[in-house]
């Protein structure tokens, strides 16, 4: 199995949130997130779509989590999900970006920002035994 990999920008903040970020838009992938892998490093991230809701059973690291609208607009914010705990349900989300716990603050990322998508025209592997997908080319 495989999933693409895209880059992330804050348009509103001119920031680039994550350059490696996997679009996690099958069931396999949704499910797996980052069961199983390693802490994403500082421009790392999943984009799970569709998405209205998180969990981090069997993650070992937080995470910041920001739930998007069809139109990529920030709807809300959690910083640093810690690893057992779930989020409230957002029904008005279309998506779900988990990044490195503080970036949302590194970079300055508010509700009602906008987020530009750009695919990067790579493809790494979301089976089982794939337990990172920084750096891994089709």
């Amino acid at each position: 199995m495989s999933a693409r990999v895209a880059s992330v920008k804050n348009v509103t903040r001119g920031l680039d949130l994550g350059t490696d970020v996997l679009i996690a838009d099958g069931w396999w992938a949704r499910a797996r997130g980052y069961l199983g892998r390693k802490q994403p490093d500082r421009f790392q991230g999943i984009l799970l779509v569709p998405c209205r809701s998180i969990h981090m059973m069997g993650v070992r690291f937080p995470l910041d989590v920001v739930f998007l609208s069809h139109e990529l607009r920030v709807l809300s914010l959690h910083h640093e999900v810690q690893p057992g705990l779930r989020t409230r349900s957002h029904p008005e989300a279309n998506s779900t970006l988990e990044l490195r716990a503080g970036r949302l603050v590194e970079t300055g990322t508010v509700v009602g920002d906008v987020l530009e998508i750009h695919d990067t025209d790579r493809h790494v592997s979301t089976g089982p035994a794939a337990a990172s997908f920084k750096g891994e080319h089709p």
